[in-house]
């Protein structure tokens, strides 16, 4: 996890469905709020400042069956990997999300949930009693270019 030198990473906790996403700060653009979108498998697109991103849903990426697809509210990110076509990314969330610090002492991995996790998830932890997910952006960010060039042929 953390090494014991490591500053506090400055981070967001996002409901989703789920549970809590945690993020760190300096990934997330914005927060906004989205109209109700159609039930599609995993992806559908939102208009940004003149840029069609993908809009993903974690709960349906994760095949979760408590995913209602009724977020009103997403958060935009960069991408991590350098893919010219895919520089922000959107993902739905429940609400709106709050900041933490995160630090060696208030980080622990949550083992019971690590047993069983989805591909999307890199891993379960509590933040000081939160329980939270790190999202494995690099694996989203692939599977949704891979939805992207199968949409584009």
């Amino acid at each position: 996890m953390l090494k014991n030198n490591t500053p506090p990473i400055k981070s967001l906790v996002v409901p989703l469905e789920l549970g809590n996403l945690i993020i760190p700060n300096n990934i997330m653009l914005e927060m906004i709020n989205i109209e109700a979108q159609e039930k599609t498998q995993f992806i559908n697109w939102l208009d940004w400042h003149g840029k069609q991103i993908p809009l993903i849903s974690l709960e349906s990426l994760c095949l979760s069956e408590q995913s209602n697809r009724n977020n009103k509210q997403c958060i935009i990110l960069h991408t991590l990997l350098d893919n010219k076509e895919l520089s922000f990314i959107a993902i739905e969330s429940k609400g709106s999300p709050h900041s933490v610090e995160v630090t060696k002492e208030t980080l622990r991995d949550d083992h019971k949930k690590n047993e069983t996790r989805c591909p999307y998830i890199a891993s379960y932890v509590r933040v000081g009693n939160i329980p939270c997910m790190i999202p494995d952006l690099p694996a989203i960010e692939i599977v949704v270019g891979e939805m992207l060039l199968h949409t584009l042929k």
